[in-house]
């Protein structure tokens, strides 16, 4: 390694010390941010980025620098699924990798926010990535700040790095080689006439991001997030796509499959075939049993009388299964996201429901209250069709299918908008809900439910909450009636 090389990325070809080349180990590079000019160093992070692209290099960028991202404001891309939600939300890779077609490669925003930045730096999937990279034969370029008190954590799965801004940075941990340095422009940038004779000159990515189409994801028709910044249409830069690249539309296909979904089930049934057999043998028994009890005990069960009481009727059939779409730390976020979806596929009732993991809780998004699985496996289908969930999330049968039978009952109201004004009202205040259709005494009724549980244990967070809020915690089974589709 050399000493420091000045760039201007607005300006300059990328400087041979920055350029891709056989030396690095990879295949996780870390570029170091300084503390400096953020700017300067997010527009370099890209430039390297870009440039390893076009050399025929498969690359994926990763905005790490978790407290003030800037990644996506450089390409011009909004903040949404990104690393934060990749580790602590259990968000898949093709999710959280968003293409970005006039550059060549992908991007990994920060995401939603966190304020345990050590969780995601020492998050054990980042292993799993980075082996998914290497069979890939693909670059994963981490951007993060210089001066993290986690370098340790990503000491366990970066093996290089790059300073950006000559950074203060103390010794880094044994495993990580800086491959070169860079530092912004020491004199006053070359005139636009001298940068246009250059035939290696381009323009900002930022100017060629304004024109390009659209990232073809889920995310395509959602109203854009008040925060997003708004795209200058401006003139597209042409791509330059490396022969490879040509011939492969997609070539991190292989890096960016990431089935972390429950596994197909099994084909090896003997076992279940034995268990089968095993449960009719003593069916058979016992229904012998039982008949000779019953011809001694007819007589005297024909002169009992009835019951005092008859058995209440039910509400409607047991809905236990749910489809599961996504995850956030944040109630506000989760609700955002909701009515996104909810506007998005108004044929099923989505809702949230708060569930604690590891001492971290989640606010769920959920699509419909079903009956079977296999109601729930078309319903999700039909998510997937229409966008409301990344293809890539369904990396097996049972993906994303939701076994939660258990809901809190938050009240009964005789009309619809009764419940839903409940339930909007309960929403406002912090409060999950959602409103299901009920039968009482033949008519249509309308029961409030409250979060869509496993069992009693998962439960607790919602009936602790519930409970400070002085409202009535009553798990029950969650029924209502079955819609016609």
């Amino acid at each position: 390694m050399g000493g420091a090389v000045p760039f201007d990325p607005a300006v300059d070809p990328l400087p041979e010390a920055l350029a891709w080349h056989p030396g690095y180990t990879g295949p996780a590079v870390l570029l170091l941010a300084g503390a400096g000019d953020t700017d300067w160093s997010a527009d370099v992070a890209v430039a390297v980025a870009r440039a390893w692209a076009r050399s025929g290099q498969r690359v994926v960028l990763a905005d790490l620098h978790l407290e003030d991202p800037v990644l996506h404001e450089r390409v011009g891309f909004p903040n949404r699924d990104g690393a934060v939600d990749l580790c602590l939300y259990g968000a898949s890779l093709s999710r959280s990798a968003h293409a970005i077609p006039a550059a060549g490669f992908h991007l990994i925003p920060a995401g939603t926010y966190t304020a345990d930045a050590g969780a995601v730096y020492g998050h054990p999937r980042w292993r799993k990535i980075v082996t998914g990279f290497r069979d890939a034969h693909a670059w994963l370029l981490v951007y993060a700040p210089a001066d993290t008190p986690y370098l340790r954590e990503l000491a366990a799965w970066v093996t290089d790095a790059v300073l950006l801004g000559t950074p203060a940075v103390p010794a880094l941990p044994p495993g990580i080689g800086v491959r070169a340095v860079a530092e912004p422009p020491r004199s006053t940038p070359p005139s636009t006439e001298a940068a246009a004779a250059d035939r290696s000159y381009e323009p900002p990515l930022e100017v060629a991001v304004g024109g390009m189409e659209a990232d073809p994801e889920p995310y395509a028709d959602e109203p854009p997030y008040a925060d997003e910044p708004v795209i200058r249409q401006l003139v597209p830069l042409p791509p330059a796509a490396s022969p490879r690249n040509r011939a492969d539309p997609n070539p991190l296909r292989r890096a960016l499959e990431d089935p972390v979904e429950e596994p197909a089930p099994s084909r090896n049934w003997w076992p279940l075939l034995l268990v089968l057999l095993a449960l009719v043998a003593l069916a058979a028994v016992a229904a012998v049993v039982f008949s000779r009890a019953g011809n001694s005990t007819r007589a005297s069960m024909a002169d009992a009388p009835p019951p005092a009481a008859a058995t209440p009727a039910p509400l409607g059939s047991p809905l236990p299964y749910t489809v599961y779409v996504t995850a956030y730390q944040s109630y506000d976020a989760a609700r955002r996201q909701m009515e996104v979806e909810q506007g998005r596929f108004p044929q099923a009732t989505f809702y949230i429901s708060p569930e604690p993991e590891q001492g971290i809780v989640y606010y769920k998004v959920f699509a419909g209250s079903l009956p079977d699985s296999g109601v729930a496996t078309r319903l999700r289908d039909q998510l997937v069709d229409t966008g409301a969930i990344d293809r890539n999330d369904v990396a097996a049968a049972s993906s994303l299918i939701k076994y939660s039978p258990l809901s809190f009952d938050l009240g009964e109201f005789p009309t619809r908008r009764g419940a839903e004004n409940r339930a909007d009202s309960l929403s406002t205040e912090g409060i999950p809900a959602y409103p299901i259709s009920v039968v009482s005494n033949g008519a249509e009724r309308w029961r409030v439910y409250g979060g869509a549980f496993a069992d009693s244990a998962s439960a607790e967070f919602m009936r602790d909450f519930l409970t400070r809020e002085g409202l009535e915690a009553r798990l029950v089974q969650r029924v209502g009636r079955i819609k016609e589709r």
